[in-house]
């Protein structure tokens, strides 16, 4: 209703905008130096990933219309940072690799450009069980080193709060 009372950075007001708004932007301030003001910010989001730039962070604007990236589970968030020391822009995202949620990453010189097909992350040593989301960020002291915090993920089956979900049929069929 018109106030700014809030945190809503996106409205349903233009339709081309909001046919591929994202409920999962990922927000991120862009370091690269030869990015141009108007595109100081960027995010990535939607069904596949699009890119998004904005000059301040609250006016955004789609990047392009085609997706940057295609190959991925796109339901969660995905983060992108600039790296310095590769100067390329990452993507991490999700798959799934032998029945295991697991973390991909796609790269590209530049933001509004394809991204390269996903490869999925190794680990040394190897580590089992399911990782969701990545928030995967680059460490400012030494922008070699990545830092990340994923969120695992643990499947309790059917609880007696799991009907309170969205969906509650589908998951029963699952």
């Amino acid at each position: 209703n018109g106030s700014k009372d809030n945190n809503i950075v996106m409205i349903k007001t233009d339709m081309e905008r909001w046919l591929h708004a994202p409920h999962h932007l990922c927000v991120f301030l862009d370091k690269n130096p030869d990015t141009p003001p108007s595109e100081r910010y960027k995010a990535t989001g939607g069904l596949p990933l699009r890119a998004w730039v904005s000059e301040d962070g609250f006016d955004w604007k789609l990047g392009r219309r085609e997706p940057i990236v295609r190959h991925s589970y796109f339901d969660s968030l995905n983060t992108c940072v600039w790296d310095p020391y590769r100067e390329e822009y990452r993507i991490f995202s999700r798959t799934k690799r032998d029945g295991i949620r697991d973390i991909l990453v796609s790269t590209s010189k530049t933001f509004l450009e394809n991204f390269s097909r996903p490869v999925i992350l190794e680990y040394t040593p190897a580590r089992s069980g399911h990782l969701y989301t990545n928030q995967i960020i680059i460490y400012d002291r030494a922008p070699h080193y990545y830092l990340g915090f994923p969120t695992r993920y643990e499947s309790r089956g059917v609880t007696p709060s799991t009907k309170y979900l969205a969906d509650w049929e589908w998951r029963q069929k699952r």
